[in-house]
């Protein structure tokens, strides 16, 4: 019988028949199992299951050959007919599968033979189940997010690194620190080292090529130390931490025909060279499978002497690490960051830093190089801003971190933009190696920050530059609520504005009641039109710049923001940190400038240096509206920046048809009286300019009866259909006046009174202007803006 079956299956050995030597194999086990030879019983049953991954070398040199930035045509060409030499094809039907009920019977028995055997996990050394996919392993030195050695100062010195300044549009925003494939095909084999103490990951594939699930436990590596050029030396069978290593184990359930990935790892404790063999694994909790990794030599092309190329073959060293002494180990996480917040809202998180290793991270040798500069400010426990070097875009830390021993710095975050933001951080800290040299690893971190809407403001009137050291201007905006488009399970948020301020080295907003949002709520989709004055504030003005921001601070100065009563309470959390992130986006935009000069001077050189002075930003401060009283998390709060907002160079427009005239009105915007006394005139004045360089203009002020209001549709006063008199007024006084030949850029202040009979809101801009203009005639204008005036009484305040 087993004479008569060795014989056939020498016969069939070159054959194609496979299912022939499946039988002959699985009859020949059960012979030897029966005799009691169980070594030679598990020999034939390794072979009835046995399956192989056959890798293509022609394809894994080609990809070899990619990596090569100088390769030709002519070189792939050479490869190819230099491949067909070696390339040993497949037999046809290799890949066929094994029926599933065969399959099952195979395993079965061999897991019979297996438990009948005493002193378990039994080896089988030809049993390959699971497949491991050779071409799949590979080994990673990278620690806590710490970089391997060979790619890490290549990661630092990136030419793709997003230096400050940083493009704020939302297309480069997210461009990493650096190419990783990149940084991967440019790294050298001679930097590629690992350190005593930090553990060196193997990755592979597991493929299961049954029909019946395999359970893995306990795989580990097969490697061994070398050192000083001994031999090397491996850990004995089942030690998984001994004087030299400490292996780590995984655990793997495949089910029928799937692959899976796994990620093992080795500690050396001594220096030395690091070989990694194979790896082993116990299956079904009786076997134990050893597999010995074979690796296709590497092949690249190599110039002769002769100048002729052709493809070499050399020892694939990819498996074996050099092994160094200990170093120090940083490990990099930010706490107490959300994964989503709102637009412009400010949160304050740390990012914490763990020295692992054993090792001192030497004082001032920390330096952090970050992706979105504009969205992160850094700050020390004891208050001290870090400023980011704007030569380099570096953030300088002064910390010395011992071994086992932790920092954290302050961090404030905003994104000013909706969207994912990818967030790169990349650490180089430098320590003293054995010969007190200092060296230096980079550790990276990622954290992805999603940016949802909150807010858009739309400014449609704007100060002029022109009339900026005699005039007030009209700052009109709408400001809306844009939550609404957050999803139904993230809900919509009612949102609190508690303050207008004007950042601007021209302007600065008039302190008013009535001249700004005041305690303002604005539910998802409402909208509210914010209409201030703004003015220049005279020779002794003390404008909020970015580089004055002393005056965010103080709650008594109101010359440049409109505030409400109860913004001391969320002005407390406006410190100097967070006024230098609101004012980093104005930073880059300059430093851009900079840079963009300096690479086409003479496409700059007739650039107005006072440029920026007509520029001008608006920041709203608001916080989240929340309905329950109860609830233990702060709300959140921000700051809305809405950046280079241009100023008017000049009102009048070239069209001849236009207005000339620029109409400034000047009253009380809050009055109280006592209306059982008599009747309220107030005094009002208005200033008109001649916008004309060129030709003096006449023309006739008048004002209009309180029967009459303006209609939007025909921009004109029509009379009104409601004939109550209650809440209208009277003008009294000079109600027409002709001005005959107003100089060009002269100014004429004509005066009248306002009569009132109650209280209430009144809008002063019932008057026209009948303008004589050149080859047209007489033009009526009418200037349908707001000039708001309030007036209580003793009756009002006690009716609220």
């Amino acid at each position: 019988g087993v004479r008569c079956y060795r014989s056939a299956r020498c016969v069939l050995k070159d054959k194609r028949w496979f299912h022939a030597g499946d039988h002959i194999d699985y009859d020949l086990a059960r012979h030897f199992s029966s005799l009691g030879q169980a070594e030679e019983a598990l020999h034939y049953f390794s072979s009835s299951v046995d399956f192989s991954l056959t890798p293509n070398p022609f394809v894994l040199g080609l990809n070899q050959l990619k990596d090569i930035d100088d390769h030709s045509a002519a070189d792939e060409k050479m490869m190819l007919a230099n491949h067909k030499q070696v390339i040993k094809r497949p037999r046809r039907g290799e890949q066929q599968q094994q029926p599933p009920e065969r399959q099952a019977v195979f395993v079965s028995e061999l897991r019979a033979l297996v438990d009948s055997i005493k002193g378990k996990p039994v080896a089988v050394p030809e049993l390959r189940l699971p497949l491991l996919k050779d071409d799949t392993v590979h080994v990673s030195l990278a620690v806590n997010s710490t970089l391997p050695s060979d790619i890490a100062p290549l990661a630092w010195g990136s030419i793709l690194f997003a230096q400050i300044p940083l493009p704020n549009d939302l297309e480069t925003m997210n461009k990493p620190l650096f190419d990783l494939e990149q940084v991967k095909q440019k790294a050298k084999e001679d930097e590629r080292y690992a350190f005593v103490g930090e553990a060196v990951n193997v990755s592979m594939v597991l493929v299961n090529p049954l029909h019946t699930p395999l359970k893995v436990e306990k795989l580990k590596l097969l490697c061994g130390v070398s050192i000083n050029g001994s031999k090397p030396i491996t850990p004995e069978v089942g030690v998984i931490e001994d004087d030299n290593f400490t292996l780590t184990e995984a655990k793997i359930n495949l089910p029928p025909m799937t692959e899976s990935e796994v990620c093992i790892s080795v500690t050396c404790k001594k220096e030395g060279v690091l070989h990694v063999s194979g790896a082993e694994w116990i299956l079904y909790d009786s076997m134990r499978v050893t597999h010995r990794f074979e690796l296709p030599p590497v092949r690249k092309i190599k110039t002769t002497t002769t100048g002729r190329k052709r493809a070499i073959s050399t020892l694939n060293t990819s498996l074996s690490v050099s092994i160094r002494a200990s170093a120090a180990l940083l490990s990099a996480e930010i706490v107490g960051l959300s994964d989503h917040i709102l637009q412009s809202q400010v949160s304050q998180t740390s990012l914490r830093l763990t020295n692992v290793g054993n090792s001192v991270v030497e004082a001032g040798t920390i330096q952090i190089k970050i992706s979105h500069p504009s969205c992160v400010i850094l700050e020390e426990s004891s208050g001290n801003i870090l400023e980011y070097d704007l030569k380099s875009g570096l953030v300088s830390l002064p910390y010395e971190v011992a071994p086992g021993h932790s920092k954290e710095v302050k961090m404030w975050i905003r994104a000013a933009t909706v969207g994912v933001h990818n967030l790169g951080f990349l650490i180089r800290y430098g320590y003293k190696d054995v010969e007190s040299k200092v060296k230096h690893r980079v550790a990276y971190l990622e954290r992805n920050l999603e940016s949802r809407p909150l807010l858009s403001v739309d400014v449609f009137t704007r100060p002029s530059i022109r009339f900026a050291n005699t005039d007030s201007s009209l700052l009109m905006s709408m400001i809306r609520n844009e939550t609404s488009q957050l999803t139904p399970q993230q809900g919509g948020k009612s949102i609190q504005l508690h303050s207008a301020m004007m950042i601007s080295e021209t302007f600065e907003i008039i302190p008013s009641k009535m001249n700004g949002c005041i305690d303002l709520s604005l539910h998802p989709d409402e909208s509210y039109n914010l209409v201030l004055r703004v003015h220049t504030g005279g020779p002794s003005r003390k404008l909020v710049t970015p580089g004055n921001p002393a005056y965010l601070l103080q709650p008594s100065n109101a010359a440049s923001k409109v505030s409400c009563n109860n913004f001391s309470q969320t002005e407390l959390k406006t410190n100097p940190a967070i006024w230098k992130l609101l004012s980093m986006e104005k930073v880059l935009d300059n430093l851009e400038l900079q840079r963009k000069i300096s690479l086409n001077p003479n496409k700059y050189k007739t650039m107005e240096k006072n440029e920026a002075k007509k520029d001008f930003d608006l920041l709203f401060l608001w916080t989240e509206q929340t309905e329950s009283k109860e609830q233990k998390n702060e709300p959140a709060y921000g700051f809305h920046l809405l950046r280079n907002q241009k100023c008017l160079h000049s009102l009048y427009s070239k069209n001849m048809s236009a207005c000339p005239l620029k109409v400034m009105v000047r009253h009380p915007q809050e009055v109280e009286h006592d209306f059982t006394k008599g009747r309220l005139f107030i005094p009002v004045d208005i200033q008109v300019c001649n916008r004309r360089d060129d030709v003096a203009v006449s023309f006739v002020f008048e004002t209009l009866p309180p029967n009459q209001e303006f209609d939007s549709i025909s921009r004109s006063f029509k009379e009104s259909k409601n004939h109550s008199m209650a809440s209208r007024y009277f003008w009294s006084g000079v109600t027409s006046q002709r001005i005959q030949n107003l100089g060009p850029n002269q100014r004429v202040t004509l005066k009248v009174n306002a009569v009132f009979h109650a209280d209430g809101e009144y809008n002063l801009n019932r008057f026209r202007f009948s303008v004589d203009m050149p080859n047209i005639g007489i033009k009526h204008f009418f200037f349908p803006l707001q000039h708001l005036i309030s007036i209580t009484s003793e009756r009002s305040r006690l009716r609220q």
